[in-house]
C-alpha cells in the first residue's frame, strides 16, 4: 500500500484537530511535537514519518475517527484549493515578506513545502488546541470544503 501524500494526511489531521472537542493530552501533544521535528530535519522521509504520525492518530479513538472523516472528504475536492497561499504561511509563521522560490515551478514539490511549513509550525507549537481553533487558514479550508462537496 502506497504513502498518502503529506498534503492530504496533514490537512485531515489538522482539520481533525480543528474538530477535536477534548483536548490532547501531554504525551500526544509531545508526540506531534516530535513528528513536528522531524519534519522539519527531513521532510523527505515523509513515508517514515507518516507511519509514526499514523500510529499517534489511531491510538486515540475520537482523533481517528475525524481523522478518517476529513480524509475522505479531502478525496473528493481539488486539494490544491484547500493548501495555504503564501500569505496564509506567513500568517502561520509569523513572518514578514513573501517567501523564496528555487529551481524549477514545481507544483506538487511547491504543495508539499507549504503544507510541511505550516505543520513544521504547528504540530511544534505549545498551543495545538488553540491554534487550530484560531488559524484563518483551517477557517478558510472549512469553509471552501463546504462549498466544494455541495
Amino acid at each position: 500500500m502506497s504513502t498518502p501524500p503529506p498534503d492530504k494526511t496533514l490537512l485531515a489531521l489538522f482539520l481533525a484537530l480543528k474538530n477535536l472537542k477534548e483536548p490532547l493530552n501531554q504525551s500526544e501533544r509531545a508526540k506531534l511535537y516530535e513528528v513536528g521535528e522531524q519534519l522539519d530535519l527531513d521532510p523527505d522521509d515523509w513515508e517514515f514519518i507518516s507511519e509514526g504520525l499514523i500510529s499517534i492518530i489511531t491510538a486515540n479513538r475520537r482523533l481517528d475517527e475525524l481523522f478518517q472523516a476529513a480524509k475522505t472528504q479531502l478525496d473528493v475536492v481539488n486539494i490544491s484549493q484547500l493548501l495555504p497561499t503564501e500569505k496564509e504561511i506567513a500568517v502561520a509563521l509569523d513572518t514578514r515578506g513573501v517567501l523564496e522560490r528555487r529551481g524549477e515551478d514545481k507544483r506538487e514539490q511547491e504543495n508539499r513545502e507549504r503544507i510541511i511549513k505550516v505543520a513544521v509550525k504547528f504540530l511544534m507549537d505549545k498551543n495545538l488546541s488553540a491554534i487550530m481553533k484560531q488559524s484563518s487558514w483551517l477557517e478558510r479550508v472549512v469553509k471552501d470544503m463546504s462549498t466544494l462537496s455541495n
